[in-house]
């Protein structure tokens, strides 16, 4: 099966495996797309049951090998869940004696980045992704190479994930005796494979709407700038549904069949008439309207919305976003969903489709937004040039994310132009997880009022979850510790 890849797409409602080749023009031709639904086997992201996963995912594998007639023996995979984050850190080196900036002190930043290790060792950096150089401290760019200076810059962002999560994915692809040839972040997959080129550069927010999880991922200037995971998917709708006495059978059906985000965006005739829903019993009918199965669901996803719209103000994204949200996953389906968006975000706001890079026959066949991860999972390991400008070489073990040997010393930067002081100061860090702000000192971040009130009520309604809600902010204050931080000026990339 060499000349076909696979992806495996482990959500909180469905597997996904998904089949491709790269066409004569190089791009991805989708030629089998599975998709099998799962219960009780991955819960908000995280794998809960891996008795059931295995047991679905055994089975979706077979029935795509007896259709294509192959032996799959090995796949690319994604990861999901709220422990998946996004932060950054800065780093600079000293130009040479003649203050050219040229590739080797490029390399040579990426290299100390290289070695950068997360503050627990619960904790994988699957990303080290460039977010803008500076020179001297002052001229920001993203293209330094024969720029002139004394020293260069720059803004890493990490995507870290928690290891005992990717451990439990590895255990699924250990059980059902394929090898996991790499392996990505899900958000990162999916914006991938629904967001344009333009729409990249210009700014743009990807929301995957999830069953168990929203994920919501940042792109400017072409460039990865925030990743966050929301433990609250749409499946905490049925939960609400389920109050008004309609029985659990029936309760996502109804959300798909006769649901809308928002009363406007029903019909006229549709309005105020009412649905019938077979009882608990046989001669037993449970009714609801139109417009009240419509409220149920609206505070919900305003629920979802706010919290969105807190990831891009934290992000300091707000006024960078100039092409708007895109929503994908199966929550997109949902009538309405992308009206109430953009009333309340007041954002442009469309429907996603995967097309980039894909063959025009192959469009189709992924149009479902539920595929956008799997079908970002084949992308990203058909085209690794695809992050390649913004991120460096992964690690040599080809296992889809940077892993390497943790140190205990930080890396010395070799510089025989300069004296020993300045080759001390040539490698710094500032707190590894700690998000920028314009035109401000770095210091120990405070959270944002705004910020906490999520958290908290992020905590009160999911309890299991409630440990993960401050995640960033515990690994900013382990990073001070041990590294410190930097009381320099710093602008954001505009």
């Amino acid at each position: 099966m060499s000349k076909y890849t696979v992806a495996i797409d482990l959500g909180c409602s469905d597997i996904v495996v998904a089949v491709g080749t790269k066409d004569a023009d190089g791009k991805l031709n989708v030629v089998d797309v599975a998709l099998k639904p799962l219960n009780d086997g991955v819960v908000k992201g995280e794998i809960s049951n891996i008795e059931n996963v295995t047991k679905t995912l055994r089975t979706t594998l077979n029935e795509t090998e007896q259709r294509l007639g192959i032996n799959i023996d090995e796949a690319y995979a994604s990861i999901s869940g709220q422990h998946i984050q996004s932060a950054t850190s800065s780093y600079f080196v000293y130009v040479g004696n003649d203050g050219e900036v040229r590739e080797e002190d490029v390399r040579k930043l990426k290299d100390n980045m290289d070695n950068v290790q997360p503050p627990e060792e619960s904790m994988v950096i699957m990303e080290r992704i460039p977010q803008s150089y500076t020179i001297d401290n002052h001229e920001q760019t993203t293209s330094p190479i024969g720029r002139f200076g004394r020293q260069l810059g720059a803004t890493f962002n990490f995507i870290v994930a928690n290891k005992s999560s990717i451990d439990r994915n590895q255990k699924v692809f250990d059980r059902v005796g394929i090898r996991r040839k790499g392996l990505f972040a899900a958000p990162l997959a999916s914006s991938l494979a629904v967001a344009t080129e333009d729409e990249k550069e210009l700014g743009v927010v990807v929301v995957d709407l999830g069953a168990g999880t929203t994920s919501v991922c940042i792109w400017s200037y072409n460039v990865l700038r925030h990743v966050a995971v929301i433990p609250m998917g749409m499946n905490v709708i049925n939960k609400d549904i389920r109050s008004a006495s309609i029985p659990d059978l029936h309760i996502e059906d109804l959300k798909v069949a006769h649901g809308y985000a928002v009363a406007s965006a029903i019909p006229d005739n549709l309005i105020n008439k009412t649905i019938n829903i077979p009882g608990r019993t046989k001669h037993e009918v449970k009714q609801i309207t139109f417009r009240d199965l419509s409220t149920i669901i609206e505070a919900r996803v305003l629920d979802i919305i706010e919290y969105v719209i807190g990831e891009i103000k934290d992000a300091g994204m707000a006024e960078k976003v100039a092409s708007g949200i895109v929503l994908t996953g199966g929550g997109s389906l949902l009538k309405g969903i992308d009206t109430l968006f953009e009333e309340r975000t007041g954002y442009d706001v469309r429907l996603a489709s995967a097309d980039f890079n894909i063959s025009d026959e192959s469009k189709e066949f992924v149009s479902d937004p539920r595929l956008a991860t799997a079908t970002g999972v084949l992308l990203m390991a058909q085209n690794p040039e695809l992050l390649a400008a913004q991120s460096q070489q992964k690690s040599t073990d080809n296992e889809g994310f940077s892993y390497t040997a943790k140190t205990n010393n930080p890396v010395e930067v070799q510089n025989p132009d300069f004296t020993d002081s300045e080759q001390e100061d040539s490698y710094e860090e500032d707190s590894f997880f700690e998000e920028s702000s314009s035109n401000t000192k770095r210091k120990p971040r405070k959270e944002p009022k705004e910020r906490k009130k999520r958290d908290k009520k992020k905590k009160n309604t999911n309890n299991e979850e409630g440990g993960e809600s401050n995640l960033k902010r515990k690994i900013s204050e382990i990073f001070n510790q041990l590294f410190g931080v930097i009381d320099d000026d710093d602008e954001s990339f505009n």
